[in-house]
């Protein structure tokens, strides 16, 4: 899928695509940036770190606020810097240009977006 959407972007030539176990070794060891979308990403850190070249950024997504410490935990004892943290969360408005609010009943999904940066 990843592919198909490159594709239909036309950028599929600017990006290399690694299909791999991330456990394992990705043999990678010069990627400008990854993205980290798994159940527990503490557990795949370490190797998804060594595939970045230094000061690169990295960005992971959990939902809960579990899965955010647990991250924030193993992040400790990487070498990475520049760590944030921010919620991501969608809220229907109201379609009225006179009141413009939000709904009164919020059905709402939620998530996290961990950022930083591979260290030296």
């Amino acid at each position: 899928l990843a592919k198909e959407n490159l594709e239909s972007l036309g950028l599929l030539d600017r990006v290399e695509l690694v299909e791999k176990d991330l456990s394992e070794d990705l043999g990678v060891e010069d990627a400008d940036m990854a993205f980290v979308d798994v159940k527990e990403p503490w557990k795949v850190i370490g190797s998804v770190l060594k595939t970045l070249k230094p000061s690169a950024p990295f960005a992971a997504l959990v939902p809960t606020f579990n899965q955010v410490r647990d991250l924030l935990l193993s992040l400790e004892n990487l070498n990475v810097f520049d760590v944030s943290v921010v919620e991501v969360i969608e809220r229907g408005y109201k379609v009225n240009p006179e009141r413009l609010r939000p709904q009164d009943r919020m059905v709402a999904h939620t998530g996290f977006l961990i950022f930083g940066r591979k260290g030296a």
